[in-house]
C-alpha cells in the first residue's frame, strides 16, 4: 500500500506476503546464511511478529508494537506474541496509547519467546520523545536514540536473555 501511495494498509495476507518477498530479495541479494533480524515499526513490527516463526530468524525488532488496535483494549493482537518462538525486542514509549507498558509488561509474563523491553520515557506511539521532559530528565534525544541503540545492541549480542530497560537510564550526572 505505500508503494502504491495508498494512505490505508492492505489486508494482513498482502502484507506478510510482502514482508516474506522483501525478506527472500534481501536473502538473494546477500547470498549465505547470516543471522536475520527482522525490524519493523507498528504495524510492520506485528507483520514481522506473524513471519517470524516459519521464516527461519533469529530475532524480532518491533518499535513501537501496537497491542491495541486504535487503543481499544477489545482489539488486542497479542495472540501474534503468544505464538511467538523468537526472541523480540519491544522499542514503547511509556505514552503510547496502543501499548500501554503494564498491558505489555503482563503480556510477557505470558509469552514463551524471551523478550526485551526498552521504555522511552516521555514518548508516545511515534517514539518521539517530549523535549520539556527530557530536559527534565537531564537528557536530550541524541543520548536517547544513543541509549536505545546501545540497549538494541545488547539485545543482539544475546536475544535468549530477558530485560526491562528505561532510556535514559537512570545514570547521576
Amino acid at each position: 500500500y505505500q508503494l502504491g501511495g495508498r494512505g490505508r494498509p492492505d489486508p494482513q495476507p498482502v502484507l506478510e506476503a510482502a514482508h516474506r518477498r522483501a525478506l527472500d530479495e534481501a536473502r538473494a541479494a546477500e547470498p549465505g546464511r547470516r543471522p536475520t533480524v527482522l525490524v519493523g515499526k507498528s504495524m510492520g513490527g506485528r507483520i514481522a511478529c506473524h513471519i517470524a516463526n516459519d521464516s527461519h530468524v533469529e530475532a524480532v525488532i518491533a518499535f513501537g508494537y501496537p497491542l491495541f488496535g486504535q487503543g481499544d483494549r477489545s482489539k488486542s493482537r497479542d495472540a501474534v506474541l503468544r505464538a511467538l518462538q523468537v526472541p523480540i525486542a519491544f522499542v514503547v514509549g511509556d505514552r503510547d496509547p496502543l501499548c500501554p507498558i503494564a498491558d505489555l509488561m503482563a503480556l510477557r509474563d505470558e509469552m514463551s519467546a524471551p523478550s526485551t523491553l526498552i521504555v522511552v520515557p516521555a514518548a508516545d506511539h511515534a517514539l518521539e520523545p517530549k523535549k520539556r521532559p527530557l530536559l527534565a530528565l537531564g537528557t536530550s534525544l541524541p543520548e536517547v536514540e544513543g541509549e536505545i541503540l546501545a540497549a538494541l545492541t545488547v539485545f543482539l549480542a544475546a536475544p535468549d536473555h530477558r530485560a526491562t530497560l528505561t532510556v535514559p537510564s537512570p545514570i547521576p550526572r
